[in-house]
């Protein structure tokens, strides 16, 4: 029974599984009816697949696994994080060969921010990597305008509320050097809120003068120059989905009696 029950895909989770979109776009086109399952139109994203057996097409043809593709990129300076802009701004669309065309960014860095960017068809990963659920570690370093002490770090150290009442987890933070006019930081977050170390920062009075990441869970950054972009090797993604993995949740305590 356990056998045959792992042969089983839901419909929306095999289509992003496959390399052919995000798991919430594949739902989109499950409910739209743009989903067909052995030529017939299925409407519910849990319909259950048997993989390598049922035919699985979108919008009339048929779709089959994509070679998944895994890439680290070190975003320069003024690069939007996106394939398209409508504004006409440098995207790091085109800093990705053709040949590995079809990849989409995992999360987001500013344009203002440069470093470690994640690009993938493997959405499933892309999911586990940066979704709301997330907790895969990234490290940026970061210099702040000042010479701040130790205890103006302390509400982000502790889980800051930003505007409109916003909370972020706990984050790492340490003091790596003190220059004459700025302080340079490394900081360690386990999520991945819009802005957060710029908001987090500016919330205690300090105005970041730049902002690298330099690692995603335990991928590096490496010696990769601005602009340059490489395949992810076999142990780089081995240890990012055992990084990436859900983690069990802990027991229940017992009720009292």
């Amino acid at each position: 029974m356990e056998a045959s029950r792992r042969r089983f895909e839901y419909l929306a989770r095999l289509i992003s599984k496959w390399g052919h979109c995000s798991r919430k776009e594949a739902e989109r086109r499950v409910a739209a009816g743009r989903v067909t399952v052995n030529g017939v139109v299925r409407r519910e994203v849990l319909w259950k697949v048997r993989a390598g057996r049922d035919r699985v097409g979108v919008d009339g043809a048929e779709i089959r696994p994509a070679r998944l593709v895994h890439l680290k990129l070190h975003k320069p300076l003024g690069v939007v994080t996106t394939m398209k802009d409508p504004q006409g701004r440098p995207t790091v669309a085109a800093l990705v060969p053709a040949k590995w065309r079809g990849v989409m960014p995992v999360g987001r860095l500013d344009r203002d921010s440069s470093g470690l960017l994640l690009l993938t068809n493997d959405h499933a990963l892309g999911d586990q990597v940066a979704g709301p659920g997330h907790r895969v570690k990234k490290c940026y370093r970061v210099e702040v305008a000042g010479r701040p002490e130790e205890g103006v770090l302390e509400p982000i150290r502790a889980g800051i509320e930003l505007e409109g009442g916003e909370r972020c987890r706990p984050a790492a933070v340490s003091i790596r050097a003190r220059l004459e006019r700025s302080t340079r930081l490394e900081i360690v977050l386990d999520e991945g809120r819009f802005r957060q170390i710029r908001r987090s920062l500016a919330a205690v009075g300090l105005r970041v003068l730049a902002l690298h990441r330099e690692k995603i869970g335990p991928i590096e950054l490496g010696d990769l120059a601005p602009g340059e972009v490489a395949p992810l090797s076999d142990a780089e993604l081995a240890a990012l989905r055992r990084a990436a993995a859900p983690q069990p949740r802990p027991p229940r305590a017992p009720p009292r009696p």
